[in-house]
């Protein structure tokens, strides 16, 4: 009897180390080999097995620098994920700059990414970029698609981004004004080198991003504010009684590109405003 018991008391102390062994070698296991058994992110998600990601084509960037003036948001200030499955489609972070981000469905369109979300494209603003990818998921059920809208909030005279991928197909710009008509719009044939991409005119509101490929990276997106466009007409100043008859003139024309003329007729002074585009 006494064996017998001892035996027991033998079992039940070696039971939970052996227990703890295995647990303990498997986690060694798993860490050790995590990269391998989960593979590596490629677009913004999980590959299987060690997926090498593309490099760039060889092509350059083709960039241009944004207007004197413009705001300009690169999606750097915070650290961001590596994949689709760990964040949201982007929307209102950006509105006291004056613009809010849309997609073609409630939880659908671009989301900020880490570039260690392995898209292979060069001339980004490191770390971050807005990204695309069709067959991919949000955390919220979301896929991040365009075509990806964007509400200017006040109206906006010029917008680009730097665009691209090796798989974005054609990349199209298209804007429009308050009452939407069109305004302007703009296509590139997408490379891995990201280009430039952009629109200009008045009374900019809306805008809409969309490409024919499967996977897109935007960074760098830069608009300008739209002062308002030069008032033609005619405005006579009289200099015995101070007063201005017709057209009051608005200083800040000048800065936004208008002519004044004035000409001398005795004592007065006739200005002229003649409308013109704004100037970049």
């Amino acid at each position: 009897m006494a064996a017998s018991i001892t035996f027991i008391k033998f079992h039940l102390q070696v039971k939970p180390i052996k227990t703890y062994l295995n647990l303990s070698v498997s986690a060694l296991i798993l860490s050790a080999g995590i990269s391998t058994a989960y593979g590596t992110t490629v677009n913004g998600v999980e590959a299987e097995g060690n997926v090498v990601p593309a490099y760039n084509d060889g092509s350059t960037p083709q960039l241009i620098a944004p207007a004197a003036g413009s705001t300009i948001i690169n999606f750097d200030e915070d650290l961001e994920p590596c994949q689709f499955l760990s964040t949201t489609a982007l929307r209102d972070k950006y509105m006291t700059m004056g613009v809010v981000f849309d997609g073609p469905a409630i939880n659908d369109g671009g989301a900020i990414l880490d570039e260690c979300s392995n898209f292979s494209v060069i001339g980004h603003s490191s770390p971050n970029f807005l990204a695309f990818n069709t067959a991919a998921g949000l955390s919220d059920g979301g896929i991040p698609q365009g075509p990806e809208t964007l509400l200017f909030d006040p109206p906006v005279d010029q917008v680009q981004a730097n665009v691209g991928s090796g798989n974005a197909g054609t990349i199209e710009l298209t804007c429009y004004d308050s009452t939407n008509n069109l305004v302007d719009s703009d296509n590139i044939l997408s490379t891995d080198a990201l280009q430039t991409i952009a629109v200009s005119g008045s009374d900019i509101t809306q805008c809409e991003f969309s490409f024919t490929g499967a996977w897109m990276v935007l960074d760098d997106l830069a608009f300008r504010e739209d002062e308002g466009s030069c008032t033609p007409g005619v405005g006579v100043y009289d200099s015995n009684t101070h007063t201005v008859t017709g057209l009051v003139i608005d200083a800040s024309a000048i800065g936004r590109g208008c002519i004044v003329v004035d000409v001398l007729k005795r004592n007065k002074v006739l200005f002229e405003i003649i409308n013109t585009q704004p100037q970049p």
